[in-house]
């Protein structure tokens, strides 16, 4: 799809493709919710943005979200601590 939208070019694409991307992956995210008979809370907390851009960047290294690897972190933390 190499047209050049309102002489973007190459531009439009990448920002089109990042769009869709993000969105596919909360569509998956979504989906993975839904299959799943566990009921959520949301958790906010504000945090460093060093340790999130890290948290994003292992995210990313792992094809995984972030919700993802924050729950994983906080499985092992619980089950160190004997909760």
């Amino acid at each position: 799809m190499n047209e050049n939208v309102g002489g973007l070019g190459d531009a439009a694409d990448t920002a089109r493709n990042k769009s869709t991307d993000h969105l596919d992956d909360l569509i998956r995210e979504a989906q993975k919710e839904e299959e799943g008979d566990t009921k959520t809370k949301r958790f906010n907390v504000e945090i460093p943005e060093e340790v999130h851009r890290h948290i994003k960047a292992q995210a990313g290294r792992e094809g995984r979200s972030m919700k993802a690897l924050f729950l994983d972190a906080m499985e092992m933390y619980l089950t160190n601590r004997g909760a």
